[in-house]
């Protein structure tokens, strides 16, 4: 199973070292110790959820919380000992999922975001989407996006990418492959598969390396830990 992973913005080490410690059993888990680092972490690997204080050096979670949601709705929750309304109020405004104060419990916290990551796993069931990785595929509107970001597929590319999200860790030979998107009817250059794999991977960017050559047999999707 894939794990999620977690990025922990928190200045003060031996309390990141704390919320770290309880995570990492069930999530990979990244380390920021300001909102600089935090965002450079943020650009460079695939995040599906933040955990950040607010009052840090260089960047503070304020605006590192506003330069996430420029770019994503990725689930965010504030751990901070600004207790005041104002602040919560603040929080929420700028969407974020929840706002966790000071002193807290770590085992809550890791119900927190069992919880958040339980409701999203529902609402992707609900709204017809498949996610595995940085892939994200709406079988509703047949939209496929990487890193957030909408790839536009031809019909036979979507529906080879369907083919193996539906059979992930499989390996499947060239003729299965052709039989089950193409037909046992077509008639044609069976490197038809080759061809549109290789556009696939094209397209689909940073999520290529998921669709792997099986040498001698033919293709599988595997998403690596």
């Amino acid at each position: 199973m894939i794990k999620q992973t977690i990025l922990v913005v928190e200045d003060e080490s031996r309390l990141r070292e704390v919320i770290i410690n309880n995570l990492k059993d069930r999530y990979n888990v990244f380390e920021a110790q300001d909102g600089l680092e935090a965002l450079q972490i943020f650009d460079e690997e695939h995040i599906d959820l933040i955990i950040s204080d607010i009052m840090m050096p260089k960047m503070d979670g304020w605006e590192l919380l506003a330069k996430v949601r420029e770019k994503s709705t990725v689930p965010y929750i504030i751990l901070s000992a600004l207790d005041d309304e104002v602040s919560q109020i603040k929080g929420y405004d700028l969407t974020v999922d929840d706002y966790v104060t000071k002193p807290f419990s770590p085992s809550v916290l890791v119900k927190k975001v069992d919880a958040i990551f339980r409701r999203d796993s529902l609402d992707f069931e609900q709204k017809g989407v498949i996610k595995a990785g940085i892939l994200e595929v709406n079988t509703n509107a047949k939209s496929v996006y990487v890193n957030g970001e909408e790839v536009h597929l031809m019909p036979k590319e979507y529906d080879l990418l369907y083919f193996f999200l539906n059979n992930q860790d499989e390996a499947l030979n060239r003729d299965y492959i052709l039989n089950s998107i193409w037909g046992m009817e077509y008639i044609g250059d069976e490197r038809v598969v080759d061809t549109h794999i290789k556009k696939l991977r094209k397209k689909i960017g940073d999520a290529a390396d998921y669709i792997k050559t099986v040498f001698g047999t033919g293709y599988k999707f595997q998403i690596d830990e």
